[in-house]
């Protein structure tokens, strides 16, 4: 329950990156603003994945549980 949750989370920082990406290009936010936000999505992806794959593999994904 908790990795489906996690993997939304992936998904929501996804949609999060190309929404900011819109809104650069279409001159929403200064580069600065649009410079930093990144910075800190890209963290935000780092500790998500660094997270998942403490979970280990998903057992929906059909792959087998570590030995």
């Amino acid at each position: 329950m908790f990795a489906a949750c996690v993997d939304r989370t992936l998904g929501a920082l996804s949609e999060i990156s190309y929404h900011l990406e819109m809104a650069r290009t279409l001159d929403l936010i200064s580069r600065a603003d649009h410079r930093e936000l990144e910075s800190l999505g890209g963290r935000a992806l780092f500790y998500v994945m660094k997270l998942a794959m403490s979970l280990g593999p998903d057992p929906a994904a059909g792959n087998p549980p570590p030995s």
